[in-house]
């Protein structure tokens, strides 16, 4: 029971440091998508954001490999 409860207590947490993030993210785009209105391009930047984040540590890796050759 007690594992259980644990268990649930840490979705829970996890559920709401998720939810947090996403109120975050949101007031992000909203704040971009008001700074620049003519700009729709703005508001996808800022939820692309995520998976943009893995793709430069690869990119530098290639460019240092470039670099060593």
């Amino acid at each position: 029971d007690q594992d259980a409860g644990r268990r649930s207590r840490f979705l829970i947490k996890q559920i709401l440091v998720v939810k947090k993030k996403l109120r975050e993210q949101e007031q992000l785009i909203d704040s971009t998508a008001s700074d620049d209105a003519e700009m729709p391009q703005s508001p996808k930047t800022t939820t692309d954001a995520p998976s943009t984040k893995l793709s430069p540590g690869v990119s530098r890796k290639k460019l240092i490999k470039k670099q060593n050759l």
